[in-house]
């Protein structure tokens, strides 16, 4: 039995499998050859039918799909044919038309089969089309930033010939409509408007546009819609972005050209608005996008412009309000970390030799007067988004990797209706409590006055960037809260424009959650000389430094282990402040240099503790970077007796599923130097040290190396893993694949669950309300069979509508 798997990310595919035999016959240079290979599921011979094509009914300009199954010798070719003529390409195994023509009513499809021994051909399956007698109605109408252009959008495809007549288009209050060119969606028109009326509310008029069915069913005479004329909105700049890129845009300059190229035709996936001249951070991969906003000086005179973008970007200023002449003034090339303003010159407008703006690097500007502004780049993996800043010439640089910038407030705007617009979020998220107490009523929330955009808006929170099941309003509370409150928060805020996401995570505490009386242990502090810890390091709260005179002590394969390709043999060391920045070596046993390039490095999302209602900040902060699968570090410490949470800092680039795979255990027998171990019994010689896993860390990425989530040790099952520790205990941090920074754990008090109570179920009208007698904050979870897999719905009680098939119902804590 042979098998081969693979998995193809983007550009070129392929798999192929050779072979060298005992005697040579067979060239292992090329895939094996099929004379040797013959399969299990297919019977020797001449090909026959298996499974035929089946007759189907569907509604004109659907899609429809026919196939086949095969059996005999392989290989096998294929051959579709319409009423018994060949189909031009149609040789797989199925057979698609993604909008059936009404006149393929009747029809009738097969294939002819060809095999290695004989071939075959399927009997007819006839296709029975529904003709489309719905006329098309308008979706929508917004007005265009430019103020001379209106964006229609319709219920179908409608026909060129019809969608492209400028006269069938009136717009009242004597604008007129000169031209209208339909988009490659074939559902989307832009009409070209004589000038709009800032903020105005106009009413469009629709007459004459047919549909693509063959009744060329035409829109109810006099459609009329209403949409509101731009006006310029300050505080914000509007970004797009294009998904799935990495297999049609190769750099900046092929996806810079397509923006610029009307038959690209690509209409942007997702969009959004910043209150900065930048994108989000840390958001997806392999996408492209563009912010634009206007620029207002407050003040007449020279102005110079830093970018900042991952990966690849260029920043454009027009010398007026048209975009049409923007200029380009700087470039980033390859990445930037977010607010790294002086990575490389390119990156500012005074010495980007590049420059196209007429001045040179001299950029002259006059107060209030606005100037179109663009900010291209394309993303491939890891960190992304975008910011950019000014400062007036002669002014100090914008310090490296500030976050404050001046490219926001009133100095920014974009022209657009507001019922155009995704929510414009002016808050952030408020915690009363940012270090509660257990047993605290915690609340997290924003105001919904200060949220601009089209209405309606929905909210869906996140705890570490998953959704927590039925927080969507304005506020979070958490009664009588404890350690399953701790975490990072996020709140997602969307209309039927786009969404805003107020993030949370290390690099903004604000949205940060922790409970007093929090244990840490920093990533870097593992155990020397054969199972020996630093008694400072027990202490709370700790401040670091324990450590950092025990230069090359750690024992390998008893205080750490590395795997033999990563290590090289080398030990570890601890020796942080020798050389200004440089940090403890990684688990591949490599040494930092001054630019924290390797391994471990110093000051990564701020671990944070809390000793009763106050926070501490590790004075000197590390994380051990690049763990390989198989590697751990041992962590010998005095604990109080309790029952406790493990939450883990973490941080890795990317944001896949699974690319955090991390895990906590307690170890049984950590050997101490004279081979016993803690509890005084002796180690058998060759005996490894036994470990209980407490649980696993397994998440999507932070999506930055710099952003250090939150994350509680999860059981098999999902629940948050919780583990009895009493006096010296030794824990063992594991990377279970190539993950990114660990930095620190923090221990905390394990909830007190109560008993779940008795699930009850109520039905009223076409809903049903499950609930908990007597109420005791247990989780409301659902699935489509009772024996899982089990979704939290959210607290008890949810109202659930009625729906077909049967859904199961249960309670947790």
């Amino acid at each position: 039995y042979l098998e081969a798997l693979f998995k193809e990310g983007g550009g070129g595919d392929n798999l192929a499998v050779a072979v060298q035999d005992p005697g040579f016959l067979i060239d292992s240079s090329m895939p094996i050859p099929g004379e040797y290979l013959s399969t299990f599921d297919k019977t020797m011979g001449p090909a026959t039918i298996m499974t035929q094509p089946q007759s189907q009914t569907v509604a004109e300009l659907t899609p429809v799909t026919f196939s086949v199954v095969a059996d005999g010798t392989p290989p096998y070719t294929y051959q579709w044919k319409r009423n018994g003529s060949d189909i031009t390409d149609a040789t797989n195994m199925t057979y698609t038309i993604a909008r059936v023509p009404m006149a393929d009513n009747g029809a009738k499809f097969s294939v002819a089969v060809a095999g290695a021994q004989g071939n075959a051909t399927s009997a007819d399956a006839t296709l029975t089309v529904t003709a489309d007698t719905a006329a098309p109605t308008i979706v929508e109408a917004a007005g265009g930033a430019d103020r001379a252009s209106v964006r229609v959008k319709f219920s179908e495809w409608i026909t060129p010939a019809t969608a492209e007549k400028a006269s069938n288009y009136k717009i009242d209050q004597g604008v007129t409509v000169s031209a209208a060119k339909l988009a490659p969606d074939n559902v989307t028109v832009m009409l070209t408007t004589s000038s709009q009326t800032d903020d105005t509310l106009y009413n469009l008029t629709v007459n004459g546009v047919q549909d693509t069915s063959a009744a060329a069913n035409t829109i109810a005479t006099d459609s009329k819609i209403a949409f509101r004329a731009a006006k310029f909105i300050p505080g914000i700049a509007k970004w797009e972005r294009w998904n799935n890129l990495n297999g049609d845009t190769g750099n900046i300059d092929t996806f810079v050209a397509n923006l610029a190229d009307p038959a690209w035709g690509r209409i942007p996936n997702v969009t959004g608005n910043s209150s900065y001249m930048g994108s989000p951070r840390n958001v997806a991969d392999n996408y492209g996008c563009r912010v634009a906003t206007y620029f207002v000086p407050p003040k007449t005179g020279n102005y110079v412009f830093f970018m900042s973008s991952d990966d690849q970007g260029y920043l454009y200023l027009s010398t007026d309000d048209k975009p049409e002449n923007k200029k380009l003034i700087a470039k980033m090339d390859p990445w930037a970390n977010a607010y790294q303003w002086l990575k490389t010159i390119d990156q500012r407008s005074d010495q980007f030799f590049g420059t196209e703006w007429p001045g040179f690097d001299t950029i002259t500007l006059t107060a209030g007067k606005r100037y179109y502004m663009e900010f291209d780049f394309r993303e491939g993996g890891g960190g992304d988004g975008c910011e950019a800043t000014y400062i007036m010439a002669g002014d100090p640089d914008p310090a490296e990797n500030a976050t404050s910038m001046k490219l926001n407030g009133t100095v920014i705007g974009v022209f657009d209706s507001v019922d155009n617009l995704a929510p414009i979020v002016g808050d952030t998220i408020h915690i009363d409590k940012p270090v509660f107490n257990k047993g605290d009523t915690v609340t997290l929330s924003i105001d919904p006055a200060k949220i601009v955009g089209a209405t309606p808006l929905t909210y869906q929170w996140r705890q570490n960037k998953d959704n927590i099941p039925g927080a969507t309003s304005p506020s979070l509370v958490f009664a009588n809260a404890d350690a399953r409150a701790v975490g990072d928060y996020s709140l997602i805020v969307s209309n039927s424009k786009g969404s805003t996401t107020l993030s949370g995570g290390s690099a903004d505490d604000n949205n940060r959650v922790l409970m007093s009386n929090a244990y840490l242990i920093e990533a870097e502090d593992y155990n020397y000389n054969t199972g020996q810890t630093m008694p400072a390091a027990s202490t709370m709260p700790y401040k670091g430094d324990a450590y950092k005179d025990l230069t090359d002590q750690a024992v390998l394969d008893v205080d750490y282990f590395a795997a033999p390709d990563k290590s090289g043999g080398a030990a570890l060391a601890y020796n942080r402040h020798t050389s200004g920045d440089a940090g403890v070596v990684d688990m591949k046993g490599g040494t930092p240099d001054s630019n924290n390039d390797a391994g471990v490095v110093s000051d990564i999302g701020r671990a944070r503790g809390s000793s009763g209602g106050a926070t501490w900040t590790v004075d000197a902060n590390y994380a051990v970077g690049w763990t390989s699968t198989g590697q751990w570090q041992n962590y010998t410490r005095t604990v109080p007796n309790g029952k406790y949470v493990v939450v883990a800092g973490i941080a890795r680039d990317g944001q896949n599923a699974g690319e955090i795979n991390m895990s906590v255990s307690v170890v049984a027998n950590p050997k101490k130097a004279d081979g016993s171990t803690w509890d005084g019994s002796v180690v058998v010689p060759g005996n490894q040290q036994g470990v209980t896993k407490i649980g696993d860390f397994v998440h999507q990425g932070t999506g930055a190396w710099s952003s250090n989530d939150l994350l509680p040790a999860r059981t098999a099952d999902g629940s948050i893993a919780t583990v009895a520790l009493d006096g010296t205990v030794t824990l063992r941090w594991s990377g279970n694949r190539n993950d990114g920074d660990m930095d620190y754990l923090l221990l905390y008090p394990a909830p007190e669950v109560s008993a779940v109570g008795t699930a009850k179920i109520a039905l009223s009208g076409t809903n049903v309300t499950i609930s908990e007698d007597p109420a005791g904050g247990s989780t409301v979870q659902s699935a489509t069979a009772v024996t899982g897999p089990w979704t939290d719905v959210g607290p008890a009680p949810q109202t659930q509508a009625v729906g077909a098939g049967a859904k199961f119902y249960r309670l947790k804590q």
